[in-house]
């Protein structure tokens, strides 16, 4: 079921137990929508510039994914990173 949350005007698939019972409600508004592999590209470009390639799909902050710091580039070493530590 889909319910329209009139603050943000965003549309947020739920289960009517999750809603009426255990009060969750917009993940938009609490922050908590998982991103997108261009999104934590963007995030990381933001941080640290063109230092780093991301190899991997972004599948959450627990998951490590390989990078490619760019001074390496030309000696293909690649390592795999925990996102949450960036």
């Amino acid at each position: 079921m889909d319910i329209l949350h009139t603050v943000c005007d965003n549309v947020n698939p739920t289960i009517p137990d999750n809603f009426l019972r255990q009060g969750k409600r917009c993940g938009i508004c609490r922050g908590n929508v998982k991103k997108t592999t261009e999104q934590f590209k963007k995030e990381v470009y933001e941080q640290v510039g063109d230092e780093y390639i991301v190899l991997d799909d972004y599948i959450n902050a627990k998951e490590p994914l390989q990078l490619l710091p760019l001074k390496l580039r030309k000696s293909n070493d690649k390592y795999k990173q925990l996102t949450y530590a960036l």
